[in-house]
């Protein structure tokens, strides 16, 4: 297994969580939508860990919770 360089993956999480906070703005601001992506990521922590994972977990979470459950599956797909 190819192990990815911390800073890479630093960058590929930070362009992620940019592109979902943009995705979402019709619902929150960039930078609300960022803090409650990390509450949400913090609060799962003990259930998925660390990794992608749990980062796309707490993205659709955090998606269906500011949309107040009206995002659609494609949305979620985006």
């Amino acid at each position: 297994m190819q192990m990815i360089p911390f800073g890479l993956m630093n960058l590929t999480f930070g362009k992620l969580k940019k592109s979902f906070c943009q995705l979402l703005e019709d619902f929150l601001p960039s930078h609300t939508l960022s803090k409650e992506l990390l509450r949400i990521e913090m609060q799962n922590l003990s259930l998925y860990g660390y990794g992608i994972k749990g980062f796309m977990l707490s993205m659709i979470e955090t998606a269906i919770s500011v949309s107040d459950r009206t995002i659609d599956v494609k949305g979620i797909e985006k």
